[in-house]
């Protein structure tokens, strides 16, 4: 999967840090859990099931998502096709809703509710 360009990039980190701000009232860090839903290849393999998600502000300009699949009973994550940490860096992330985003990666779209 290629690098985003600069400005995807940038609006995708603009997602995250809102999310965390919403959370926290800060821009560093968020931990909570999350309302998941993972579609593979077009196929719904995870339905709003409650994960652990961190975010992450990588200054100076990307941010880091987590999701903790292991601790939630998803061993197989990596088997899945999905990954534990994402970058906006990589991933676009787009706003879904007042209290969501989805990240979106080559072949999954992951939707987090907070």
């Amino acid at each position: 999967m290629p690098k985003l360009d600069l400005l995807t990039s940038s609006n995708s980190t603009s997602v995250v840090l809102s999310a965390i701000r919403d959370l926290t009232d800060d821009t560093d860090t968020a931990t909570f859990n999350g309302v998941v839903s993972a579609k593979i290849n077009g196929s719904l393999k995870i339905d709003r099931e409650e994960i652990t998600v961190q975010l992450i502000n990588s200054r100076p300009n990307y941010a880091i998502i987590d999701i903790h699949w292991e601790d939630c009973g998803y061993k197989n994550y990596k088997d899945m096709g999905l990954y534990g940490r994402m970058t906006t860096q990589w991933n676009e992330v787009k706003k879904s809703s007042a209290t969501s985003f989805t990240l979106y990666g080559e072949t999954y779209e992951i939707v987090v509710n907070y």
